[in-house]
């Protein structure tokens, strides 16, 4: 009974008690208390019992999530989705990066040939320039001959997805890349792609620029220069005549330059796209009594701003004079 009592003064005091099993059923075996639902009458007015885990819970009503709880529950989740979001819109933003970086560097090379194909320890890939000798007008000119140029060998650029071959027109973002027309530029200007980054012209800080020549006139007009002698290294003397010819590309047709030079050891010419071009040069030595005529033909490479210089012409049985 002292138990019991000591019980009630506490429930009086604090609405919902919790005891253990062992002080619950000491109480009930004192008392014979019937789990099945006898209850003495004096023990009426006395608080529902339940039982909740281990223990058996005084009190007026079940008891659940407070709202306290629950919106710390929430808070938790709304900062785990926050953090896992983020972290996915870095993951995608970095993967646009790196697919349109990527693009963009296939765009330059298709325009102005990649630089580490080499054949036979000489360069063998200058792009559309290297055919066409003109920059192309647009990007979509490095995947349809718009022009029906003669010259054209393409298409130089392949995309990712044959349902969609114009889209190597676009960056990872979706937006068309910036292009400017060559003809709007001067010799001296860059010719780039651009790609806004998922921003607009006007937020320059998101933009993504790929320089393919720093200098138009680079591509397009380049020095290619040598000398020629016979077989015992002798030059030219004044009878002697030399008629040199490059054959290049020129506006999206073949074209050639040639020099005629009569008693010169060397020859230049300037204005030269970027390419692999072929040289021809024939030595002419007139005697009194018969002339002797010799053609050399060679395959030279003209690099950007470079050009192609120090081209050494031999003749093999053409004698300028007597050793």
């Amino acid at each position: 009974m002292t138990i019991l009592r000591s019980c009630f003064d506490r429930i009086g005091q604090n609405p919902i008690l919790t005891i253990s099993k062992k002080k619950w059923f000491k109480i009930v075996q004192e008392f014979k208390w019937d789990f099945k639902g006898a209850k003495p009458l004096w023990f009426e007015p006395c608080p529902k019992f339940e039982f909740r885990n281990s223990n058996f819970e005084i009190g007026n009503s079940k008891s659940g999530v407070t709202l306290l709880e629950l919106l710390i529950v929430l808070m938790i989740i709304g900062i785990l989705v926050t953090a896992a979001v983020k972290t996915w819109d870095v993951s995608l933003q970095r993967s646009r990066f790196n697919s349109t970086i990527k693009e963009m560097e296939q765009l330059a090379w298709a325009i102005a040939g990649n630089p580490e194909l080499i054949s036979g320890g000489k360069r063998s890939d200058f792009g559309y320039v290297g055919d066409n000798g003109l920059l192309p007008p647009t990007l979509r000119d490095l995947y349809e001959n718009v022009n029906n140029y003669p010259t054209w060998h393409g298409p130089y650029i392949k995309p990712a997805f044959a349902e969609n071959p114009q889209g190597y027109m676009v960056d990872a973002w979706g937006d068309t890349y910036v292009y400017p027309n060559p003809l709007t530029l001067s010799d001296t200007q860059p010719v780039y792609i651009r790609s806004y980054g998922g921003g607009s012209a006007s937020t320059s800080q998101t933009w993504l620029t790929k320089i393919v020549i720093n200098r138009k006139m680079d591509l397009l007009s380049n020095p290619v220069s040598g000398d020629f002698a016979d077989a015992f290294g002798f030059p030219p003397t004044a009878s002697d005549t030399i008629k040199i010819t490059l054959f290049y590309p020129r506006l999206g047709r073949s074209d050639s330059f040639e020099l005629k030079q009569f008693g010169t050891n060397s020859f230049t010419f300037t204005g030269v796209p970027v390419g692999n071009h072929k040289l021809r040069v024939i030595g002419v030595k007139c005697d009194s009594n018969f002339a002797q005529v010799e053609t050399v033909e060679k395959y030279i490479c003209v690099l950007p701003r470079i050009g192609a210089t120090g081209i050494n012409i031999r003749f093999a049985t053409l004698k300028f004079r007597r050793p």
